[in-house]
């Protein structure tokens, strides 16, 4: 029998025949489901008996680990809301999000919390539950209520407490997203949508209790959902994969070939440092058997570049926003050639898709327009914002279907039911009266012979008109030759496409979620633009 809800899932894993999975720490060691369920419970008994009650919100600041991969269970146990923060985030965002979500409890990591403690925590006096030592909570007297240590929250007896019943349409967690404007949100997840989600996955990645998932997105990124709720569900084997190897792909690789990893997925970013830096051809990883990549577009020659290298692993480009979950998949039966784009796919069992202009009128086959998207794996609500719940969920036509999803992304159809994607309705610019999708160009940049990655922004030039700069990361050991880039842009783009400047940098900073920070490098972009203008007027004046 299939489980209707996430807080149902552990018990069920626990029931499972004994080897049938668990999670590995990052110490290598391994815990059984059994093991999980009981220290969730126990964690869910001490919720309740701090006064948390079911709606209630528990924020996570915690890297992945056992621990927190306990505690999301033990707070959706409790009947309360999971909200996982970002542990590497700065004060003031973070603080931000907690003023909005008022939770009843914060479970963190002692480092991290000692760090945001007084900016984040102080002026809203919760209780703390903190894993590590509690001597730097203890002593920076901001007037915590109440702090407890992990062996404490999970060491309460069972036997008394009786768990709260749970219903499907009960809000499960919160991920909050600044998505592609900036803008942080909260997307609103219940026990339905996040189980719908799981339900289609397992049974798209074929799972089974024999799996072991390589624990990669963070726990406020959404794509983490499958590692959570997945591999209890099948009895399968979730490897937390800290930021270590994360950040030196060389560990990355050496985790996956000695936890003999089965299912690897993560953003392209990461994916191509892997096969960039982390020297795969010297490890045996004939367990891999899939590669999904979902977050951001993958460019064709990168991917090609990884597909060489891993040729028998299967490998899929997954799309949907955190709104939705995952909605569409294509998968690469053949190393990409002659691809602009890698297609999205065709929509999961279940999911209903439509093409819309900009006055809501469906469009014909191969034209383009934005992706509506209903699904039961679709968000309930964004957190305390209405009027941006109404703007992006509009009603279905046939009574009892899900919302429409208005997902801003632009898109079109091929003749075969393909989808495409084309990029954001945010990421379009116009140049010389020419709309252009930036992530496209970046794509063509990024297969140019020795680039590693590429963003490309408009910025104003010294001779006042609008025009592109591209930031380049070129491979290791490859110079950058301008003249070389010039010839292969102008025999793929249109020469108002044509980046004018080109900036390079060592590495390229990413977002929380592991994404490449776009925002931010179009921002130095621009800053840099500017000065080459100020610089020139101020000649002219000389």
């Amino acid at each position: 029998m299939k489980p209707s809800l996430l807080s149902d899932l552990l018990p069920r894993a626990a029931t499972l025949p004994e080897g049938s999975g668990g999670v590995v720490g990052l110490d290598g060691i391994h815990h059984g489901w059994g093991e999980i369920e009981e220290l969730s419970r126990r964690l869910a008994g001490t919720l309740l008996d701090l006064g948390v009650r079911p709606g209630d919100r528990v924020a996570l600041l915690h890297p992945k680990s056992v621990e927190s991969f306990v505690a999301v269970h033990g707070v959706l146990r409790a009947g309360a809301v999971v909200v996982p923060l970002d542990p590497l985030g700065s004060a003031v965002p973070l603080a931000s999000i907690v003023e909005q979500i008022e939770p009843s409890i914060v479970i963190g990591a002692s480092d991290t919390l000692a760090r945001l403690l007084a900016p984040v925590l102080a002026r809203i006096g919760h209780r703390v539950i903190s894993t590590g030592s509690l001597d730097s909570l203890t002593s920076a007297g901001v007037g915590i209520e109440r702090i407890s240590g992990w062996d404490e929250a999970v060491s309460a007896s069972t036997r008394d407490h009786v768990l709260p019943t749970v219903e499907p349409a009960d809000s499960a967690y919160v991920i909050f997203t600044s998505g592609s404007t900036g803008e942080p949100k909260g997307i609103v997840h219940s026990h339905a949508s996040a189980m719908a989600y799981v339900d289609r996955a397992i049974d798209f990645h074929r799972l089974t209790s024999l799996d072991r998932l390589a624990g990669i997105p963070p726990l406020h990124f959404d794509m983490s959902t499958l590692e959570l709720y997945g591999t209890p569900w099948v009895g399968a084997t979730a490897i937390t994969i800290g930021e270590a190897e994360q950040r030196f792909p060389v560990n990355l690789a050496r985790r996956l070939e000695s936890e003999r990893v089965t299912h690897l997925y993560a953003v392209p970013f990461l994916l191509r440092q892997l096969q960039q830096r982390g020297a795969i051809e010297q490890r045996d990883l004939t367990a891999l058997k899939h590669i999904g990549y979902a977050g951001e577009p993958f460019a064709p020659g990168a991917l090609a570049e990884l597909m060489a290298a891993l040729p028998e692993v299967e490998v899929t480009n997954l799309y949907g926003p955190a709104e939705t979950n995952v909605v569409t998949s294509h998968d690469l039966p053949a190393i990409p050639d002659g691809l602009d784009a890698v297609p999205i796919g065709r929509p999961w069992p279940d999911a209903e898709v439509r093409i819309v202009d900009d006055t809501g009128a469906d469009v014909a086959a191969g034209i383009e327009g934005e992706l509506l998207v209903s699904a039961p794996t679709c968000m309930v609500e964004y957190w305390r914002r209405p009027e941006l719940t109404a703007e992006r969920l509009h009603p279905h036509e046939q009574p009892g279907r899900p919302p429409w999803y208005a997902t801003g992304d632009i898109v079109r159809i091929d003749p075969a039911g393909v989808l495409h994607y084309l990029g954001r309705r945010d990421h379009q610019v116009k140049i010389r009266g020419v709309r252009l999708e930036l992530e496209g160009i970046e794509a063509v940049l990024t297969d140019a012979p020795g680039i590693e990655h590429a963003v490309v922004g408009p910025v104003v030039a010294p001779d006042g008109d609008r025009a592109l700069a591209a930031c380049l990361v070129m491979q290791p050991g490859v110079a950058f030759d301008q003249r070389a880039m010039r010839r292969w842009c102008a025999g793929r783009l249109p020469a108002v496409a044509v980046p004018t400047t080109f900036s390079l940098r060592t590495d390229l900073p990413t977002t929380a979620s592991g994404k490449i920070d776009r925002a931010a490098i179009r921002d130095v972009l621009a800053v840099e633009a500017a000065t080459l203008v100020d610089a020139k007027n101020e000649g002219n004046r000389i």
